[in-house]
């Protein structure tokens, strides 16, 4: 068969049209095609893998960013572990932050403080400087009065069984360092979730007063 006329078939076969239209709603061009986090998101739900790797091999590059991918591998879970609901509305935040607020994302990142670690690992950290309390997310961005915005992260409070169990998940070297960092001029607090994570963000950032928090640094002073 001439060379023009199986080119023609295979652009009108179904799997012509599936890679063509892989291409197009991707976007024109190669190698540095972006997608948005919001439709990567969708496109791996879809349990699209095979299709993502269709893409790739069609030199499509997809520039997704990491909080989705965990995300995504999060949420695939039958039921998400309570000792992952707090790593889970951190990534959610990211997320979040890297969609609304990209220039404050530049300038916000995590202390990588929590987690397991071998005791070898621990000297390690310690010895380069890693102290308990710091809180999880800092983000070096001034606003008004403050030199940036610390955010210690707690998993929601439908979470816990009782509220008195949220109280004590803020362990004193953590309040007493959040108190700390509030007396040299950065903007601290404690969020339950991505809720109350994005209230406390927005209103930094536009410099308006802080929204009502379930745990509130003022009240306690240990």
């Amino acid at each position: 068969m001439p060379q023009p006329n199986a080119k023609a078939l295979l652009a009108q076969s179904q799997y012509g049209k599936r890679s063509t239209k892989r291409l197009v709603d991707v976007g024109a061009g190669f190698n540095k095609t972006r997608m948005s986090s919001k439709d990567y998101q969708a496109l791996l739900l879809q349990g699209s893998k095979k299709k993502v790797e269709r893409a790739a091999a069609n030199k499509v590059h997809f520039l997704a960013d990491p909080h989705t991918k965990e995300i995504v591998r999060l949420e695939k879970m039958d039921k998400l572990p309570t000792r992952l609901l707090e790593h889970y509305h951190q990534c959610l935040y990211f997320q979040w932050l890297l969609s609304k607020y990209d220039d404050e994302y530049r300038s916000t990142f995590a202390v990588p403080n929590g987690g397991y670690r071998t005791k070898t690992e621990r000297v390690a950290f310690i010895a380069e400087g890693v102290k308990s309390g710091i809180p999880d997310v800092l983000m070096l961005t001034p606003r008004g009065k403050y030199h940036g915005l610390m955010l210690e992260f707690k998993r929601p409070l439908t979470s816990f069984k009782y509220h008195s169990q949220a109280l004590t998940a803020v362990k004193p070297e953590q309040v007493n360092t959040c108190l700390h960092f509030q007396s040299l001029g950065f903007c601290v607090a404690v969020v339950f979730g991505i809720d109350e994570a994005k209230a406390v963000t927005e209103h930094y950032l536009v410099n308006k007063p802080m929204p009502e928090l379930f745990f509130k640094l003022e009240r306690v002073n240990g």
